[in-house]
């Protein structure tokens, strides 16, 4: 369907003038890719009172403008870093302080490089109004992140301590995971987790590795946690 753009239309034109939901890729590391579920609505020609010439003047700057897709709303699952927690050393058995991440997702307008439109409709569908709210709807139930509130950015170091809901299901992994193999929960798996719930069904953006290979987070033993996550330099 957008195989004339590219799969870039957020740089070039749509001249199908489609709404639609879809994944976008942002560079992490050289050849590492984050995800995140965006939504995009078609603009519609501005409607105006044009003479014959001003028309053959300005047709070639009048005509991309009108079916330029914009960004409405995107869901992404941030991990953030400066925090410690109590943990079990996986070695010694002993408990002890360590330096974590913890996730949160974040309704902010993202901004990926690499886009693939997963479900469209017609300029202001109401279908793909409907998918998008299901979209939200099973990013607020996702039990393995903190939830940022809406319109509040997730920065990437720790600022103030939040209420930890799901903690410790909440830590956020980075691939590889050396002491826990089977569990590598992060952005790239809620969006795989998110995109399969909602009725959508995953496409992956090959231009980059988004690793790791799982759909749906893995429970983190609980017993291996005491507490939850403070601020590193700042004891609970």
């Amino acid at each position: 369907m957008y195989d004339f753009l590219g799969n870039e239309p957020i740089g070039r034109w749509d001249l199908l003038g489609l709404d639609f939901i879809a994944i976008t890729s942002s560079r992490v590391v050289r050849g590492i890719g984050h995800y995140a579920v965006e939504y995009w609505r078609a603009c519609p020609m501005p409607i105006r009172k044009y003479s014959l010439r001003d028309f053959l003047l300005e047709h070639r700057r009048l005509w991309p403008h009108a079916h330029q897709p914009r960004q409405i709303d995107s869901v992404e699952l941030i991990g953030t870093f400066g925090w410690g927690a109590i943990i079990r050393c996986q070695i010694t058995g002993v408990f002890r302080p360590q330096h974590v991440w913890v996730s949160f997702i974040q309704y902010e307008l993202a901004k990926g490089t690499h886009l693939v439109p997963l479900f469209q409709g017609p300029r202001d569908s109401p279908t793909v109004r409907a998918k998008w709210d299901v979209v939200l709807l099973n990013a607020g139930r996702y039990r393995f992140a903190e939830q940022a509130p809406r319109g509040v950015q997730a920065r990437p170091h720790a600022s103030t301590s939040p209420p930890f809901r799901f903690w410790p299901n909440s830590r956020y992994f980075i691939p590889p995971a050396i002491f826990h193999p089977r569990i590598e929960n992060n952005s790239n798996v809620f969006v795989r987790w998110l995109v399969d719930t909602s009725g959508i069904g995953m496409v992956e953006i090959r231009a980059r590795w988004h690793p790791p290979r799982l759909n749906s987070p893995v429970p983190v033993p609980a017993a291996d946690y005491r507490g939850v996550p403070w601020r590193w330099r700042i004891l609970p």
